[in-house]
């Protein structure tokens, strides 16, 4: 797939989730992103990816408002709760 260091510029800039939709052959409006940093959604959004934030790792649901959709644990995640993000497959 693709991490930091295979770009140049890091979140907030979408080229590490532009990079990772090129190598997989999609476009990005096809893709979305779960993410757990006020940086990555930021990320998602410069590159129209649809965005999942993670409270997980001790952001709060405040921070990471500007998803797509907020949840609390990956349990949360279902087909239905995705179905209306951009890039969802239905």
């Amino acid at each position: 797939m693709a991490c930091g260091d295979d770009v140049i510029l890091g979140k907030p800039a979408p080229d590490v989730f532009l990079l990772a939709a090129s190598r997989l052959g999609v476009s990005p409006e096809a893709c979305v992103v779960l993410e757990d940093a006020v940086a990555g959604i930021d990320a998602a959004k410069n590159a129209a990816m649809g965005s999942v934030g993670v409270c997980s790792t001790g952001r709060t649901r405040a921070e990471l408002a500007h998803a797509d959709i907020v949840i609390d644990c990956f349990s949360e995640l279902s087909p239905d709760l995705l179905a209306g993000l951009p890039g969802a497959v239905a």
